[in-house]
């Protein structure tokens, strides 16, 4: 009998010791956790603010604890109630299941990675008792979506038309965002940067272009560019024709037939050609036969020949043998391949000169 009372004494007595332990003592897990949520991101050199919360999960209070943040690599931090300068500060004490809350601001630097996570961790009389990293994104900015740029700025297109045996010629250079030349430029093509010209039917003249329709509205007309090098105004087509580089040179011979009056009745043609060689010369006449040494044109009069320039901005520098210097704008035609061609054709002051592969 007194034995059994001793076994049971000893059983209750266990019993009212494992009652009395704390859960978090008596159930797995950590005894304290740390959470944060993770922050949105910054701009670099900016602060950002993160709420960590220490919870106590044990049922009896807890005091002693500490937290530190280890910064990442180009990250600068504090901790709110912490010393100056210290990156870690002593945790208020903590009642059974509850929890604390510190703010700990993070600044990413221009060293740290777009993306960067920096740690925080609670200890104990030296003893880590939970950590937690905390994710800090970088904000890149990105630039505003640019205007598109408007596709006609230096460039040339060109129409023809006949009038009996006459060929006449519509241009338009557009030789800025918000002017165009109207005409057939000469001595190059020009800035159009003074404004409008008043008072002349070719000159510099306003036009606009809507870069998120591509239609473009010129000389009291509209279109746009329908496929690539032809741009169509009012239902007309306009080829595109293109400056050479500055110093091309050319080996073809080209030729502008021009006639007046109305076939049928009368009428009359007048051609003029210019042979270009490789080396930088030419020949200006309505026929050219004969060969000297050096590749050029001497045989013939001097104000018939000398060297040639392709020199920016579409002028076609002729130097003749004379001295005379004269200057005209050259753009060069497409052909069958889209490509500009000066065997193909070129315009000299807005004048055609058809070449060989032309078959004209």
């Amino acid at each position: 009998m007194t034995t059994s009372r001793r076994i049971l004494s000893t059983a209750a007595l266990i019993g009212m010791l494992l009652i009395a332990l704390p859960a978090a003592d008596a159930a797995k897990g950590p005894a304290v956790s740390v959470t944060a949520a993770n922050p949105k991101p910054v701009a670099r050199a900016h602060w950002t603010a993160v709420k960590v919360r220490i919870a106590n999960r044990t049922g009896t209070p807890m005091s002693g604890l500490v937290l530190a943040v280890k910064p990442a690599r180009g990250v600068a931090a504090s901790v709110v109630g912490a010393r100056k300068g210290a990156l870690q500060r002593a945790v208020p004490a903590i009642r059974a299941h509850r929890s604390v809350t510190i703010v700990v601001r993070l600044h990413p630097g221009r060293n740290a990675a777009v993306r960067s996570v920096s740690t925080v961790s609670v200890t104990r009389r030296g003893r880590l008792k939970a950590r937690r990293g905390i994710p800090v994104t970088v904000r890149v900015s990105r630039p505003a979506p640019a205007i598109p740029a408007n596709p006609l700025v230096g460039r040339y297109f060109y129409t023809t038309y006949l009038v009996g045996a006459t060929m006449y010629y519509r241009t338009y250079y557009f030789a800025s965002d918000r002017f165009a030349y109207k005409g057939r430029p000469s001595g190059g093509l020009p800035a159009c940067s003074t404004g409008a010209t008043a008072g002349v039917s070719d000159g510099c003249i306003p036009y606009t272009y809507d870069t998120a329709t591509g239609t473009v509205t010129v000389d009291g007309m509209t279109g746009s560019e329908t496929r690539p090098h032809l741009l169509k105004l009012n239902g007309v087509g306009y080829a595109e024709a293109v400056p050479p580089a500055v110093g091309a040179t050319f080996a073809t011979t080209v030729h502008n037939l021009q006639g007046a009056g109305l076939c049928g009745t009368s009428c009359v043609f007048s051609t003029s050609t210019i042979s270009f060689t490789a080396a930088g010369y030419f020949a200006y006449t309505s026929t050219v036969s004969g060969s000297t040494p050096d590749g050029g044109f001497s045989y013939l009069p001097a104000e018939q020949h000398g060297t040639y320039r392709v020199l920016s901005g579409g002028r076609l520098e002729l130097t003749f043998a004379s001295g005379q210097v004269q200057v005209r704008t050259i753009v060069l035609m497409l052909n069958r391949a889209d490509q500009p061609d000066p065997a193909y054709a070129m315009l000299l002051d807005g004048a055609i000169y058809w070449g060989p592969g032309s078959g004209v």
